[in-house]
């Protein structure tokens, strides 16, 4: 597995946020891949965890409880005032037990996923994810390594800048230490570039 970078720079994160905003309503693939975005950079969840994301996990509450299908372990996430307004807004006229993020392929059976049967209703894989977060990345200049943990790197990288708190961040991810939590968002490697810039022998 390639390693993937957070996305460090606050302007890029918000020039991102504003033109899913804005094109949420042409389709129902820019709709979700803004809810995506934005679920994705201030939950800190996996995608795999993102992906089955039912509207009653997240409309109307203000702690997320789920089981994490990676660890098995049961969280509840506290969800910020700008979830809950989201949630509010966008998923408003949405039945309670749809995936937010529900396949375009809930009906359409092929070969290759003869799986799928008409209206069986799955949420969408990790390589529509990744497609999602890739396209609007590539769309606004960003050249460095990125992928499905990038929005959950995202959510940790600025969480401890505003915060300083790792060890609320190891508890939030489940890691084993923070030196764990430290590697993972990229933490580390900016203070070994800070003291590398001017070492000299």
């Amino acid at each position: 597995m390639e390693f993937v970078h957070p996305i460090r720079d606050n302007e890029q994160v918000h020039e991102i946020e504003r033109r899913l905003y804005e094109r949420r309503g042409d389709s129902d693939k820019a709709w979700r891949q803004y809810m995506l975005f934005e679920l994705g950079i201030y939950t800190g969840l996996r995608i795999s965890d993102l992906a089955r994301l039912r509207v009653e996990d997240v409309r109307g509450r203000e702690v997320l409880t789920m089981r994490e299908q990676k660890t098995g372990k049961k969280t509840d996430l506290p969800l910020s005032r700008k979830i809950q307004r989201i949630a509010r807004q966008e998923l408003k006229n949405l039945p309670g037990e749809r995936y937010i993020f529900l396949s375009p392929h809930k009906s359409k059976p092929t070969k290759k996923h003869p799986e799928r049967r008409a209206g069986l209703e799955q949420p969408i894989g990790r390589k529509t994810a990744y497609n999602y977060v890739n396209d609007i990345s590539r769309e606004i200049g960003i050249d460095f390594q990125i992928g499905c943990h990038t929005l959950r790197k995202t959510f940790g990288y600025h969480f401890y800048k505003k915060t300083g708190k790792i060890g609320l961040l190891t508890i939030w991810f489940n890691h084993s230490s923070e030196q764990v939590t430290k590697r993972y968002i990229g933490i580390d490697l900016d203070e070994l570039a800070g003291y590398a810039k001017n070492f000299e022998i």
